[in-house]
């Protein structure tokens, strides 16, 4: 089929080497800006996840505390551990998060419960409102 051709593709522009290899460039740069929104997501669900855990095992500790002080005092203690290191991840987290490039997912999101059921068009708004209403 190329022998029949009229024109010589090696003089076209995308035969050149220079063109091919900024177009290979081009590309690995927008995987590159896929994979940034990728992490700046999974940030933002381990800092979520991470808050959850530390409110829930905080209402499940002072709730334990009135109705069995020793298994109380024992999860509080137990979850000490965990604590720190939880504060190590969103100290290193936090460092990503200040980084240049960083995008616009800032802050700790919402969990989606079971009592929440968004519609087609529900806004943020209405979801995080039927969240905060259900806890």
């Amino acid at each position: 089929m190329l022998c029949q051709s009229c024109a010589d593709i090696r003089t076209e522009d995308w035969a050149k080497l220079a063109y091919r290899e900024a177009t290979v460039k081009y590309f690995k740069l927008c995987c590159a800006h896929e994979e940034v929104t990728c992490v700046e997501v999974e940030v933002r669900r381990l800092q979520t996840a991470i808050h959850n855990e530390e409110r829930e095992v905080d209402a499940a500790v002072k709730h334990l505390i009135i109705v069995d002080p020793h298994l109380g005092l024992e999860l509080k203690q137990q979850h000490r551990q965990r604590h720190a290191i939880n504060m190590l991840h969103i100290h290193g987290l936090n460092k990503i998060k200040a980084s240049v490039g960083y995008g616009s997912l800032k802050g700790i999101g919402i969990r989606w419960t079971s009592d929440v059921t968004p519609t087609a068009d529900s806004t943020p708004h209405d979801i995080q409102t039927q969240v905060c209403q259900s806890q």
